[in-house]
């Protein structure tokens, strides 16, 4: 372990004390912090050379981290930190070898430089440390910051092919006959070797097989009458690692060479370890007397049985090295179960060790052992397939959780590997396996037992990455994290899902300490098609603006803060809902698709919650989080008997509350109340009527055809007719700068609140916030598509919309709604006419009140003085429901009152002594009392 350098170890202990609770050193030791792993405080570490961390409780935790890993910051960019100077021009290549390489650079002094590289497309520069592979070829690893440059973190300029770069230290000629040369992948992996006492060479690629070279090697060795040495191609343990050491240890061998692998295994949902990593962990130093390190036996028995010629010989291998009797392996992508009969084993072995002195050349005790394990042991195939777990996959929300597998077929049949989900009931038994086995792989058969499956899960299963999942897609509060089908965003960094189906993610939690996370989401309800690759395009700024105006801009500003709506909706507790409304053709659906585009999701609108039951809405609202839910033609009666939609339902959503109530399954009385993580959008024909409490939610925008144009029509086709694949990109460039843009919304909105309350624009408090939040969505747009996309006049003419909508909606708030301006218009027209009580005299019509300052109305003698006189009214259940919320006329209450009405009809007929003709009326009457307007004085 190399020596760290005072400036890091200062700058890290800083950190590690900060993020971990660490007690003061003692004895040369950090201890006493907080485990992350089990949240114990057995934590410790070196105080003078603090590379990693590990937690004292190694049976019951084992946690161990480097410090690369936790703070890659602190490694990345090291012409910064370590600056050239004339004494030392490579001052940032010495500290990278030493700090970041942990290698001994005394024997490299004068064979590596450092240099400089440029990327024209990135427009980004780094320090190298550069080596000569021969004259006028060289390799340089990026020192500084290297994710800036996506994958390559390493070049080469000019051809190796055939070659190899040999360590300055390493003298090949100084080979022993018949000793050992490890050949890897890159220079550092083979400096590692080379410095714990493996001589290595570097192939610099995993499919270059170094001809030229091996050439060379092979006429030096016949010069000095020596045996070549035996090749060991140690290449990374991923993929293409694997699948290359196997073609180049071919190729050797068929030219003659003794030729075989080792790798470093790469655990199941673990981190790839190459042997540079290995030689920073101490995993390939030599033990103290000077021996091989006992790991190196497990790596290269890990490549021979990457080279196992036949599936008897891979077992021979396993059983041999781990002295297994039984078990489970596969060969060619089929599966097959090994079983040695001990009886036969020793019988067998006996034999062999009484004739073994009759042999011309006796064979030693290790050959003896495998010619009997070879008489002892049987194979038998269980199944045509090689199923493997990956990890096991849960859902916290749900109490939900499934082994993930993936099942590959013998490549001689070219079917592609197959990934599905299995319950811990179906690897539980070899019946339910085998069903779920056939009826997600087309073909494969489960032909084993339940103890031989029981026995391959409890090794399959053995340190098994666990993966959280999600049901939906976006935003997941509890993560912090987005989280979509093939890619996810935390932190400001994108992550793309790995070979597994899952999202590894490096990142800083909340309190600002390291953390992995594994996670997926399980839903596939919501297509999106994003692109992680594809860079931001803004031609699409100015076609909105012509196609919308300011409406459009606007739309856009809210279709932005959707993907923040949850922590908006944290720090301020509500977000708005959005309403496009206008006659057909206005624009308003062309609109609507064209900004869901931007989102990934192509030839979609939003869907009709009247179509659809109470859980099909709220299972629709509970897909996506920070993202729009767009209802649409809500308004439309189909019938005369149809029941309008009850926006009452989404009251809570506005908060981010539950808009319905679901029972869990199961024996108990629990329920599940989902919150809602998305924004509702309200596209229809006519605005919402509802109660004040819903209306005053709503951000109100009306589209008509008055400004269409042929230049607009031309902007629309072409926002309709642009690929989804092109726009997508907005969202992945809006949700990496999402701290940039929530600190702009926290900022502008209060102001602009203020000025709408304080300018006369709304005296409501709760329209000014909604309209607030949008206008300072509005003036983050820029963060995300810079300052060149939209027109400051363009801004200004949205921003002076929304002013004029909260105004619009204040009045909006104070009218009726159409049940109760419907009644209102039959009670102005009819309020003041008389009805003759068939003698003469004038009765009041509608009016049972004798206060002149109440209105008093009976609902069924409404109704019947309306259908006498063929005045279309609302059926009176509609005016039951709507009738408390009346504006114009303050709603007083239900009430039995003295009707002046029913009073002089009973007085005039007494008067004209006609009462035996027809029963009296009752002068007491239950009536729906309201104070009446008060007129303006002259």
């Amino acid at each position: 372990m190399s020596q760290m350098d005072d400036k890091l170890r200062t700058d890290l202990l800083s950190r590690l004390l900060r993020d971990y609770s660490f007690k003061d050193p003692r004895n040369g030791k950090l201890h006493g912090g907080v485990c992350p792993n089990c949240g114990k405080k057995e934590l410790w570490a070196y105080a003078d050379n603090p590379w990693k961390i590990s937690c004292n409780r190694i049976n019951k935790c084992g946690f161990e981290a480097s410090v690369r890993d936790l703070y890659p910051d602190a490694f990345a960019s090291w012409s910064d930190r370590f600056q050239a100077t004339p004494q030392n021009p490579h001052a940032a290549a010495d500290a990278y070898l030493t700090q970041a390489r942990h290698l001994d650079i005394a024997p490299l002094k004068g064979h590596y430089t450092q240099g400089t590289f440029y990327d024209p497309a990135s427009g980004h520069g780094s320090a190298t440390v550069r080596f000569e592979l021969e004259p006028g070829v060289t390799w340089e690893r990026i020192i500084d910051r290297p994710e800036r440059f996506g994958r390559q973190k390493g070049r080469a300029n000019g051809s190796y092919k055939g070659k190899w770069w040999c360590p300055p230290q390493l003298n090949l000629a100084d080979l022993p006959s018949g000793g050992d040369l490890w050949i890897t992948e890159g220079i550092f992996d083979a400096l590692a070797l080379t410095q714990n006492g493996l001589p290595a060479v570097a192939a610099i690629s995993c499919v270059n097989y170094p001809s030229v070279a091996l050439a060379e090697l092979a006429k030096q060795c016949v010069v000095a009458q020596k045996t070549p040495p035996r090749l060991i191609f140690a290449l990374d343990g991923d993929r293409a690692g694997l699948e290359w050491m196997a073609k180049l240890a071919a190729r050797a061998r068929h030219q003659g060479f003794d030729a075989t692998a080792a790798y470093i295994p790469v655990r199941r949902g673990g981190k790839k370890v190459d042997w540079n990593d290995a030689h920073i962990a101490g995993l390939i130093t030599p033990k103290d007397d000077g021996s091989r390190n006992h790991r190196i036996a497990d790596y290269l028995h890990a490549g021979a049985v990457l080279l196992a010629n036949s599936a008897i010989d891979k077992a021979f291998l396993i059983s041999a090295h781990k002295s297994l009797s039984s078990f489970a392996l596969d060969f060619g992508n089929r599966l097959y179960w090994f079983k040695l009969d001990l009886e036969k084993y020793n019988k067998v072995l006996e034999e062999l060790r009484k004739n073994n002195d009759d042999r011309p050349e006796p064979r030693s005790d290790e050959q003896l052992r495998e010619a009997a394990l070879r008489d002892s042991g049987n194979l038998t195939e269980i199944c045509n397939a090689a199923p493997e777990i990956l990890y096991f996959q849960s859902n916290a929300a749900t109490d939900e959780s499934w082994y993930y597998l993936q099942v590959a077929y013998p490549p001689q049949l070219g079917a592609p590997t197959i990934k599905a989900a299995f319950t811990g009931g179906q690897l539980a038994a070899a019946a339910e396996f085998k069903k779920r086995l056939l009826s997600v792989a087309s073909g494969a058969v489960w032909a084993g037992s339940t103890q031989q499956l029981d026995a391959l899960v409890k090794r399959q299963a053995e340190g098994l990455r666990h993966v959280q999942t999600i049901d939906f897609v976006g935003y997941s509060k509890e993560h912090a994290a987005y989280v979509f089908q093939n890619v996810a965003v935390k932190g400001g960094k994108t992550y793309t899902l790995n070979e597994e189906d899952f999202f590894d993610i490096h990142a800083r939690n909340a309190d600002g300490k390291h953390e992995r996370l594994s996670i997926k989401t399980t839903s596939l309800s919501v297509p999106l098609h994003l692109n992680p690759e594809e860079a931001l395009d803004t031609f699409w700024c100015q076609l909105l603006a012509t196609a919308f105006g300011a409406r459009g801009l606007v739309a856009l500003a809210y279709w932005l803060g959707t993907l923040f709506a949850c922590q908006i909706r944290e720090r301020h507790k509500s977000w708005p809902f959005l309403e496009v409304v206008g006659k057909a053709g206005s624009g308003k659906t062309a609109l609507v698709e064209f900004l869901w585009k931007l989102l990934g999701r192509s030839d979609y609108e939003g869907f009709d919650p009247k179509k659809s039951s109470l859980a099909g809405r709220s299972r629709s609202m509970s897909q996506v989080s920070n993202m729009p839910i767009v209802f649409i033609e809500a308004d439309r009666n189909d019938n005369h008997h149809d029941r309008p939609f009850d926006w009452e339902e989404l009251k809570t959503a506005y908060n981010g509350r539950a808009s319905s109530v679901k029972g869990v399954k199961n024996s108990g009385n629990e329920t599940k109340e989902p919150e809602f993580k998305g924004a509702l959008v309200i596209s229809q024909n006519s605005p919402v009527q509802s109660h004040e409490a819903i209306m005053e939610r709503i951000v109100g925008m009306e589209f008509d055809k008055s400004n269409h144009t042929p230049a607009g029509k031309t902007a629309a086709d072409t926002l309709s007719s642009t690929p989804v694949e092109r726009l997508s990109s907005f969202m992945l460039h809006a949700l990496r700068r999402e701290s940039a843009v929530l600190e702009a919304i926290f900022q502008r909105a209060p102001q602009f609140e203020e000025e709408l309350l304080q300018h006369g624009y709304t005296r409501n408090i709760r329209i000014a916030k909604n309209h607030s939040q949008i206008m300072a969505c509005l003036c983050a747009l820029p963060i995300v598509l810079g300052q060149g996309a939209f027109q400051s006049q363009q801004f200004d003419a949205a921003l002076q919309l929304l002013r004029e909508t909260a105004s619009a909606r204040e009045k909006a708030c104070r009218a009726d709604i159409s049940a109760v301006q419907e009644f209102w218009d039959a009670f102005d027209y009819l309020d003041g006419q008389t009805s003759d009580d068939g003698f003469g005299a004038a009765v009041p019509l509608l009016n049972h009140s004798s206060d002149p300052n109440i209105i008093a109305i009976n609902l069924p003698h409404f109704a019947q003085v309306c259908a006498e006189r063929r005045i279309s009214v609302p059926d009176s259940l509609s005016l039951k429901r709507s009738l408390k919320e009346s504006r114009s006329r303050r709603f007083i209450g239900v009430e039995t009152v003295h009707s002046v009405i029913h009073a002089a009809w009973n007085k005039r007929r007494r008067d004209n002594q006609v009462l035996e003709q027809g029963a009296s009326k009752p002068l007491s009457i239950k009536c729906w009392l309201f104070e009446r307007e008060k007129k303006p004085t002259s």
